[in-house]
Parts: structure tokens; C-alpha cells; sequence
């Protein structure tokens, strides 16, 4: 069994999204695609799974 988590969800492109990745940054960016290993956002680009602790859709200041 693989030692990391791998990051399970879907997301609508187009859709922000905030990211909580394993080196502890917090990041809100447009999410634009998914890729088996990676998944693409407008600002950073491509992002390994393996890399991205979690990420939930951003719903703004509610």
C-alpha cells in the first residue's frame, strides 16, 4: 500500500478551489483539469496528487 493519500474529489472547471498542500501553504486558484497523476490549475499549474494534503471547493466569504 502506497505510503502518501492520494487526493480523491471532483471538481468543475472553471470552479475555485482551495488547496491545502503537504508542505503546509495554503493556495486558492481556478482548478482546469485532472490528469491521472496531476491535476492543473490556472496559477500553479500542474500539481502531483500526491502532493496536495486536501482541497475543497472555495465557496467565498459566507
Amino acid at each position: 500500500m502506497p505510503s502518501h493519500k492520494a487526493t480523491h474529489g471532483t471538481f468543475s472547471r472553471g470552479k475555485r478551489v482551495i488547496l491545502r498542500m503537504r508542505d503546509g501553504r495554503i493556495v486558492i486558484d481556478k482548478f482546469v483539469e485532472t490528469r491521472s497523476r496531476y491535476l492543473v490549475f490556472e496559477e500553479l499549474g500542474k500539481v502531483l496528487r500526491e502532493d496536495i494534503d486536501s482541497a475543497t471547493i472555495y465557496r467565498g466569504d459566507r
